[in-house]
C-alpha cells in the first residue's frame, strides 16, 4: 500500500522536498491520533455499535486500496493540469479535515468511542463543531480523505477514496442516530432538528 501510495504522491513530492515531508507528516499525525482516540472506553455504556464499525472498516479499506492503485491502472485519469496546486490544496484540506475531527475528539471526550456506546445518563453535546453540524467527526474523517485524493493527483483515486469510505459512513450515521435518539429521547431529536448531518444546509 505504502508503494502504491508512494507512486501517486512521489510523482510530485519526489521533486519537492518540503512537499513530501509536509505529506508523511500529516499522514502520521492523522494516523496518531486516531490511534490515541481508538483507546477511548466506557465501562459504563450499552454497545449499539451493530456491526456499524466493521463495515466502516472494509468501506475505509476498500476505499483507500481501490485509490492506491487507480494510479497505476488508470493513468490517464493522473492531473496533468494543475498537479501541483492540487498537491497543496489536498494538503491544506487534509489539515482542515484532521482538525475539525480532533476539535471534535476534544469536545466529545470520553463520549468519542468508536464503537457506538450510549448510556442514559450521558448529556447532548451542542459546544464546539457540534453547535453547526451533528457529525463533524465523520466530516472531518470524509474531509481528510477527500484531502488525501487530491495529494495522490488522480481523479479516480479522488473518487473512490470519497465515495466508497462514504457507504459505510452513512450506515455508521444510521446506526448511531437510531441508538442516540433511543436512548436520549426528546434532547436528541431537538438537537437534530436545528443541525444537517455532515454538510452545513445539504445534509
Amino acid at each position: 500500500m505504502l508503494s502504491a501510495l508512494s507512486s501517486g504522491v512521489g510523482s510530485y513530492s519526489s521533486r519537492h522536498a518540503l512537499g513530501a515531508i509536509l505529506f508523511w507528516v500529516t499522514l502520521a499525525v492523522w494516523v496518531g491520533g486516531e490511534l490515541w482516540q481508538g483507546q477511548t472506553r466506557r465501562s459504563e455504556a450499552t454497545d449499539q455499535d451493530g456491526g456499524s464499525r466493521q463495515l466502516l472498516r472494509i468501506t475505509l479499506f476498500v476505499g483507500w486500496i481501490l485509490a492506491f492503485q487507480a494510479v497505476r491502472a488508470w493513468p490517464g485519469a493522473n492531473f496533468h493540469h494543475g498537479r501541483n496546486a492540487a498537491f497543496w490544496a489536498g494538503l491544506a484540506v487534509m489539515w482542515g479535515g484532521v482538525a475539525l475531527r480532533f476539535w471534535a475528539f476534544r469536545t466529545l471526550g470520553r463520549y468519542f468511542t468508536f464503537n457506538v456506546m450510549t448510556s442514559a445518563d450521558q448529556n447532548v453535546v451542542t459546544a464546539g463543531p457540534y453547535r453547526v453540524i451533528r457529525h463533524p467527526g465523520y466530516a472531518g474523517a470524509m474531509l481528510a480523505m477527500a484531502g488525501l485524493g487530491l495529494t495522490i493527483g488522480n481523479w479516480v483515486s479522488l473518487a473512490a477514496i470519497v465515495l466508497v469510505p462514504l457507504i459505510g459512513m452513512v450506515n455508521r450515521i444510521r446506526v448511531e442516530e437510531a441508538a442516540l435518539l433511543g436512548t436520549l429521547g426528546p434532547s436528541y431529536q431537538a438537537f437534530s432538528e436545528g443541525r444537517k448531518r455532515l454538510v452545513p444546509l445539504v445534509w
